[in-house]
């Protein structure tokens, strides 16, 4: 590892011409003087997007062509490859970072000696900011390797939970963990692959700091499928949750949870991300994000599909309702009844909207 290079800041990039000039300025106007270097990872783009990369003739910018789409998995794989720096920051082309972003978060790296650092995000749809005043935490916090495992906890239990410590963007990794332990993010995944990798990191994950500023903006483009939608229509099996699972049990497991709680904590996760898949591409298809008559085709199709599997219905029996959530969408589920989950996720997600455009609660993106 060369360590006069900080950071390495990797970028996955599929036809985002219409992102890179104001991505690559954003990163140019860091007021980090450490050094830090740019990987862009072109997953098969047929637009435009390399011939922009390479017009700035940048000496920190490196550029990582794939013949063909691969999915974020394999750029951002191939982006570790040729990392050189102390510390990984994933970014997303069409998102932001403030200017002082890097500065501030490798700053805290020189304090202590950290494993991961991160800070908030804004979450920006139509120009407007829906988490302003919002905040992960109410301070800047430590967290010990016990207040991971509590963090962990919350994550799998509460549907309101902010993805803190499991979130991909916006923070730095110590690069030593990720080589040392050959974490790689799961080229089968195309959705869910970025917490997928979380997952496989926090088991070596000692101690980690939140920063109480919202240095990373995401942007939401009202036009664009969602992951999963995009999952579902291509072929996401269920088969891949789990995946997920056998990736949550082991972190559970090297995290020295109690045998009881790996295996509910486990179910707990499978059921928790099948019901926000179904949630999410419902959603897609009322928001218009998706053509509606195939999408609506999809969407029963998979509602069929999950009251049929058999470890779904096995793994329910351990599920735990939250208050946050709908009781009428794991019932469904767990009578195995078709009818009564479409129902259900359609009048859930209908009701989420009608909250969220009387902007009642600026967290209801969360909510499931």
């Amino acid at each position: 590892m060369n360590n006069d290079i900080k950071i390495s800041v990797i970028i996955p990039v599929y036809n985002s011409q219409s992102f890179l000039h104001s991505t690559i300025k954003n990163l140019k106007d860091q007021s980090i003087k450490s050094k830090f270097e740019i990987i862009f990872i072109d997953d098969g783009s047929t637009d435009k997007s390399t011939e922009i990369i390479e017009s700035y003739k940048l000496k920190n910018i490196k550029l990582i062509k794939l013949n063909s789409n691969s999915g974020p998995s394999r750029a951002r794989n191939e982006g570790l490859k040729h990392a050189k720096g102390e510390y990984i920051f994933f970014f997303d082309a069409d998102d932001s970072i403030s200017n002082t972003a890097l500065e501030k978060l490798y700053a805290k790296t020189k304090e202590k000696k950290l494993d991961l650092i991160f800070s908030d995000k804004k979450r920006i749809e139509n120009n407007i900011n829906q988490r302003e005043d919002i905040y992960v935490f109410n301070e800047n916090k430590f967290f010990s390797s016990k207040e991971i495992n509590e963090e962990i906890s919350q994550r799998l239990k509460n549907p309101l939970y902010l993805t803190g410590l499991l979130d991909l963007t916006g923070r730095l990794i110590r690069k030593s963990i990720i080589a040392d332990h050959n974490i790689l993010f799961d080229e089968r995944l195309r959705y869910m692959e970025d917490e997928t990798f979380m997952w496989d990191l926090l088991p070596y994950i000692e101690n980690a700091f939140y920063i109480k500023e919202q240095l990373y903006s995401y942007f939401i483009n009202p036009n664009t499928n969602t992951g999963v939608s995009n999952s579902l229509f291509t072929g996401f099996p269920l088969e891949n949750f789990l995946i997920i699972r056998n990736k949550i049990k082991t972190c559970l497991e090297k995290r020295n949870f109690f045998n009881n709680d790996v295996i509910n904590l486990s179910d707990q996760a499978y059921i928790f991300f099948v019901i926000s898949s179904l949630i999410s591409f419902y959603r897609s298809i009322v928001l218009g994000k998706v053509e509606k008559t195939s999408a609506i085709k999809k969407f029963n199709e998979y509602s069929e599909e999950v009251v049929r599997n058999q470890e779904i219905v096995n793994s329910i029996k351990n599920y735990s309702i939250s208050k946050n959530e709908s009781s009428l969408i794991p019932v469904s589920i767990k009578y195995r009844s078709s009818f009564f989950l479409k129902i259900s996720v359609k009048l859930r997600v209908k009701a989420l909207l009608k909250l969220r455009r009387k902007n009642q609660n600026k967290e209801l993106k969360n909510i499931r």
